[in-house]
């Protein structure tokens, strides 16, 4: 989904044990920004009507490794 010319933030879309999800990584200097998105995610999901559940909850965050 990102363009791929964008080095700050990507996001991907992937499927976890058959659940789709929306991967996003940041890079290291915009953390305060992930902060506040996950923020408002997290509000969104506790206010959320019972039964209804439109927006996910930030399940996690951490460093990405890589290998080649």
């Amino acid at each position: 989904m990102s363009n791929p010319s964008i080095q700050e933030k990507a996001v991907w879309l992937a499927q976890t044990n058959g659940v789709p999800r929306v991967l996003k990584c940041w890079t290291p200097r915009l953390e305060r920004m992930f902060d506040t998105e996950a923020a408002v995610y997290d509000r969104l999901h506790k206010n959320h009507p019972a039964g209804h559940h439109l927006f996910p909850k930030c399940i996690a965050r951490g460093n990405i490794l890589c290998s080649t």
